[in-house]
């Protein structure tokens, strides 16, 4: 891969949902080439096997970041489970604060929050930390992500760890591993957040260590319990000039 800049390819990446042996989603990821320090990305997942007839649901992540300098323009978080669905439409700015259309089994509201910092939304911290990983390598350094996911204000602490030899389907390839912790924030009034005593530890994302910085695996906490995402197939084409 050109190793300016892991956007200068668009790509498509597909992912397996496993709970122990069971298959429980599929999961695609999109990323478009970097317009102007503009990028697109797609989030899908789709049930599969016994959650499909147990728990059926459909996820859809969008957003246009700058990975660049960091933050959100916009999102959308589409979420479906057992026919119910909820939608939030998100519009970043740099005061900071963000604006939220919200439908919720056919309710509609909105909402302005205000943010300590610079926004993210569910996939733009991701494409930022992928960009630092592909233009320095392996990373030493937390990072703290103001986030907003549509209804919930949190901060995302990324602590880099081990760099690991991971076997994958589409390669071998040497990946780091960065825990993930959330921490709940509330605005307090004026320009104070509180941020909430009990901090959550998510999971672990692995992120190869080359030019491409490519998602290889995710482990995650879940309410049935540890969940295991695993890179099946990646397809990179170089962006047009």
């Amino acid at each position: 891969m050109d190793s300016r800049d892991v956007y200068s390819h668009q790509e498509s990446m597909t992912y397996r949902v496993e709970y122990g042996p069971s298959h429980l989603a599929d999961l695609g990821f999109e990323v478009g080439c970097d317009d102007e320090g503009v990028v697109s990305a797609r989030l899908m997942a789709n049930s599969k096997g016994l959650a499909r007839r147990v728990h059926p649901f459909r996820v859809r992540l969008d957003t246009i970041a700058r990975p660049i300098t960091g933050g959100t323009r916009q999102a959308q978080t589409l979420i479906e489970e057992k026919g119910a669905a909820r939608r939030y439409r998100s519009r970043f700015d740099r005061t900071p604060q963000v604006s939220t259309d919200a439908v919720i089994r056919g309710a509609e509201s909105q909402e302005v929050v205000q943010l300590p910092s610079t926004g993210h939304d569910l996939l733009s911290w991701m494409l930022h930390l992928r960009r630092e990983v592909s233009k320095s390598g392996q990373q030493d350094q937390a990072r703290r992500y103001t986030l907003w996911d549509g209804w919930k204000l949190v901060w995302l602490d990324v602590h880099p760890g081990a760099v690991e030899e991971m076997s994958t389907p589409t390669d071998e390839v040497r990946a780091q591993a960065f825990t993930l912790r959330r921490t709940r924030l509330h605005h307090s009034g004026d320009s104070r957040f509180e941020a909430q005593a009990d901090v959550e530890e998510l999971g672990t994302i692995w992120i190869e260590v080359s030019p491409r910085a490519l998602p290889v695996a995710m482990a995650f906490r879940a309410p049935i319990g540890r969940v295991q995402i695993h890179i099946q197939a990646y397809q990179s084409d170089p962006c047009e000039l």
